[in-house]
């Protein structure tokens, strides 16, 4: 009988591997399909095809393709944090806050183009669910803003939340519409000089 529950418990857990390289494989394929062709243009069909995946155990996984839209992102907001949450004390200062961040996010773009194709689609989707909701944001940079803000380093008349948009728009706007500078093959020190300038530049319009 022990023999038996062990076999039974390894078998799952094979099971459970499978399934999940499976679900990893879809989620990929599906970033790559979403991040070209936009959510309404891509077909569970077409990811199922892409991925040599049978299109029922797609739909086993997720019932439709909002979910699946829906894991995908989450999938890219678990990597950011996975990757760059960072470790706060109680003694960071609005600037080497803010240099770590938009250097974190900089990084995340370069290294994952596709991550920004796929936030430029879901601008131009109108069906309700599909934008962004950033759990690192409410638990670690929210906070970390509203407690500078305490601290009199971000001024009183600033509306937090506007900060995580500014700073989100002046970096993908870079990375849009600066494409040379921050190219993969682009000297580094390049790219430093001018994320440099934009950690300066938010710290005086954010700082008392």
């Amino acid at each position: 009988m022990k023999d038996s529950g062990l076999k039974n418990m390894s078998g799952n857990k094979v099971l459970r591997s499978s399934a999940d390289k499976t679900r990893k494989v879809i989620l990929e394929t599906a970033l790559k399909e979403f991040a070209q062709n936009g959510y309404s243009a891509t077909t569970m069909r077409k990811i199922a095809k892409t991925a040599s995946v049978n299109l029922n155990l797609i739909c086993h996984h997720f019932k439709r393709k909002k979910l699946l839209w829906e894991a995908v992102r989450d999938m890219l907001a678990d990597k950011y944090s996975e990757q760059y949450s960072p470790k706060l004390s109680d003694n960071y200062d609005l600037k080497s806050f803010l240099s770590k961040y938009v250097d974190d996010r900089f990084e995340f773009f370069r290294n994952n183009p596709q991550i920004l194709r796929f936030i430029k689609w879901q601008k131009l989707e109108t069906e309700e669910g599909l934008h962004f909701k950033h759990p690192i944001y409410v638990k670690i940079f929210r906070p970390a803003f509203v407690k500078m803000q305490y601290k009199k380093q971000i001024r009183q008349d600033i509306d937090v939340d506007s900060i995580a948009r500014l700073i989100a728009s002046v970096i993908i706007g870079a990375l849009e519409h600066d494409i040379g500078t921050f190219d993969t093959n682009a000297p580094r020190n390049v790219q430093k000089k001018y994320i440099n300038f934009i950690v300066d530049s938010l710290y005086k319009a954010l700082n008392n």
